[in-house]
């Protein structure tokens, strides 16, 4: 506890409001009784164009409804989205104006630029927690989520500046690939998809070689008319290891 006995505090709504007139400011309730008092704290200090209110409380949210006070989604606002998400239909209109989500909720990776797709269209930003790690943040931003919260804004700064400076399409471009689940996850299907497309290729052309030797008709696809069709199994898993990586981008992002 270095800040013990220092006269350092954690300071009040009204005292941040106060004292940054012109940031903006993501607020979470925890509790829904608090709400109406963030909501007045909000309108005395006439921040309502500045702050977005969170909660994973419907009952939290439901104080600011007909407020100029803008909102994200209470979790059943999530799951639906999500639900929409993994059933490929874009949502037509939304009853918030960004919305904030973790990488995971309970141990499952949500797809969260595939939210930011989805919710492009109809201007509503998508921002991320907890992010500490410059190279998930660049892949994020690939990604079109704009907002990150993070425990190191200074790192985080930092890696948006380089993004500025070298232009945005060539940083994320160049940026590396965060996260070892996703990258086990991509790297089977082109593995397997590539490997069997060769194998594949190098069989047709023995197949036309081996039918020329021996004077028999072939097939247009390189194979001899009659014959039984080679490598069915491995023809099976390459089909599935190109299908499995967009079903795998689907439900992680």
């Amino acid at each position: 506890f270095p800040y013990r006995e220092r006269s350092i505090g954690i300071p009040t709504l009204e005292e941040v409001l106060a004292r940054f007139p012109d940031v903006p400011i993501l607020l979470e309730i925890k509790v829904a009784p608090a709400a109406a008092a963030v909501r007045a704290a909000i309108e005395r200090h006439g921040a309502h164009a500045r702050v977005v209110v969170d909660s994973f409380l419907g009952d939290a949210l439901a104080p600011f409804r007909g407020s100029r006070i803008a909102t994200g989604p209470s979790r059943n606002g999530v799951a639906r989205l999500l639900f929409d998400t993994l059933l490929g239909r874009a949502p037509r209109a939304v009853g918030y104006a960004a919305i904030s989500v973790p990488l995971a909720y309970h141990g499952l990776p949500l797809p969260v630029t595939r939210f930011a797709a989805a919710l492009a269209p109809l201007g509503v930003p998508v921002h991320v927690w907890t992010v500490n790690d410059p190279s998930v943040a660049l892949r994020l931003w690939r990604g079109g989520v704009r907002g990150m919260v993070t425990d190191d804004p200074a790192v985080m700064l930092e890696a948006r500046r380089r993004v500025r400076r070298s232009g945005r399409g060539r940083a994320l471009a160049e940026a590396p690939r965060a996260g070892a689940q996703r990258e086990r996850l991509d790297r089977p299907a082109r593995t397997a998809g590539g490997r069997v497309s060769v194998r594949r290729r190098r069989g047709t052309l023995r197949a036309r070689r081996s039918a020329r030797r021996r004077g028999r008709p072939v097939g247009a696809s390189g194979t001899t008319r009659g014959a039984r069709p080679a490598r069915r199994g491995r023809v099976r898993r390459a089909r599935f290891g190109l299908i499995s990586g967009p079903v795998f981008r689907i439900l992680f992002g």
